[in-house]
């Protein structure tokens, strides 16, 4: 496995899940411009892309007797909504699917160094709560964890005691914390980050629905221009969703930092988990729209207004009807204990 598929939001290798049939062993699912999972069997510049639905598996493998599993298996994948890591680690305990062994649920190295800028906003408050505002500037996580496996300052141990107390976990436990509390928080700077590279496809994309609307030659079909707007309005929600929700934990984690208590804190790290899924569904599904917008139309502003019409239509639309939008305005602040 490379990087672009451990990082992915759409492509899950196989070769991470306990599959028998050593040929789907190599293949991988893959989300198409339809948000459907295909069976992608071979990908090359030569080749395209070979692909098939899970259900149609059966008509060109064996996958009898003990390989049965496998199809039940490769099936239930398929209606996973996102493929990135932090989805998958709950997804598959849902499915029963032992993820103790499975390395590959984990951002890789060069992810986990690109994401450090997204990652001091939660980190910030965390550090500043030990070590004041003569912190300094961290460069990464290994950084913090290394602050705090050694605290040179005595106000620095006494800020650890105060942290331990508060949060209700003994002293030595303290490591544990700070690598469960980096897992959340990663996760949170990995959506960030897929959200704000799909801006700028999703302005360019936005422009392109405005375009067709305003055409002289489009003004009669008014199916198409429904789909436009329809399309227009469940893209900019679902942005702006993810955004705001991605925000409105920013808010809450400075606040959590400010108000620290063993309770205030498993709130959030529910809170966070509990929106994992929905977000990464979401994420998935735009990155996946945009990925083939661009891979069809990649010089923006160029016309072809009857192709892109054409492609609306044809791709776009579909699969947007399944997406909910996201809502955590109806979720209670944490509450405050005292310390």
């Amino acid at each position: 496995m490379n990087a672009t598929e451990i990082d992915s939001l759409h492509i899950l290798p196989l070769l991470q899940m306990p599959i028998e049939t050593l040929s789907l062993r190599q293949a991988r699912l893959v989300k198409n411009a339809r948000l459907e999972s295909m069976v992608e069997l071979f990908d090359g510049d030569a080749t395209g892309s070979g692909q098939l639905p899970p259900e149609r598996l059966r008509d060109y493998f064996d996958l009898s007797g003990s390989r049965e599993r496998d199809f039940e298996i490769i099936c239930r994948l398929g209606e996973l909504p996102s493929y990135d890591v932090y989805s998958l680690r709950l997804s598959l305990r849902g499915l029963g699917i032992d993820i103790t062994d499975l390395e590959g649920l984990k951002l890789s190295e060069a992810k986990v160094v690109e994401l450090t800028q997204y990652m001091s906003e939660f980190t910030r408050p965390l550090v500043r709560f030990v070590y004041g505002e003569n912190a300094g500037e961290l460069e990464s996580l290994a950084d913090l964890l290394h602050l705090f496996a050694d605290p040179s300052a005595s106000e620095a141990r006494d800020n650890l005691n105060d942290m331990a107390v508060r949060l209700d976990v003994d002293l030595t436990r303290i490591p544990k914390f700070l690598e469960d509390y980096a897992d959340v928080y990663m996760s949170l700077s990995f959506y960030r980050q897929c959200l704000d590279q799909l801006a700028p496809l999703l302005a360019d994309f936005l422009a392109t629905l405005k375009a067709i609307r305003g055409a002289p030659g489009f003004a009669r079909n008014r199916a198409l221009i429904h789909d436009c707007v329809l399309i227009e309005r469940q893209l900019d929600r679902l942005y702006l969703d993810v955004g705001g929700v991605l925000d409105d934990f920013r808010r809450r984690t400075e606040h959590m930092w400010e108000n620290l208590s063993a309770e205030y804190y498993r709130q959030m790290e529910s809170m966070v988990i509990g929106q994992q899924t929905r977000i990464g569904e979401i994420l998935c599904a735009l990155t996946v729209k945009m990925m083939a917008w661009d891979a069809r139309f990649p010089v923006a502003g160029d016309g072809q207004l009857s192709a892109k019409a054409a492609f609306v239509v044809g791709e776009m639309k579909h699969g947007l009807d399944r997406l909910r939008p996201l809502d955590l305005a109806s979720r209670p602040e944490p509450s405050l204990q005292p310390a």
